[in-house]
């Protein structure tokens, strides 16, 4: 579940080695990457945390923020967000107009 996400999980899902980061950095991108889910939901973090098919999405943000310092793929436009972020997180939206 996404609640129960660690830094150890991070650091295995990364291949990350001791001194190749920062436990506060991947905390911090943890918080992020659940916060992004909630507010492109539209649920909240409760919500969020119960689920157990989102955890591969927090996932990849957290690869992506850690690999590249942002969520875009290349440039700034909506259109270049990781096209699998971007399929699970609107198969959860509730916000939509």
């Amino acid at each position: 579940m996404v609640g129960e996400i660690t830094v150890a999980d991070v650091v295995d899902y990364l291949r990350l080695s001791d001194g190749e980061y920062s436990e506060t950095e991947l905390q911090a991108m943890i918080a992020a990457a659940r916060r992004y889910i909630c507010d492109y939901t539209g649920h909240d973090e409760a919500w969020v945390d119960a689920r157990e098919d989102l955890w591969a999405v927090v996932m990849v943000i957290v690869q992506d923020m850690h690999d590249n310092r942002g969520l875009y793929v290349t440039g700034t436009q909506e259109k270049n967000v990781n096209r699998m972020i971007w399929s699970a997180l609107n198969m959860h939206s509730v916000n939509l107009l």
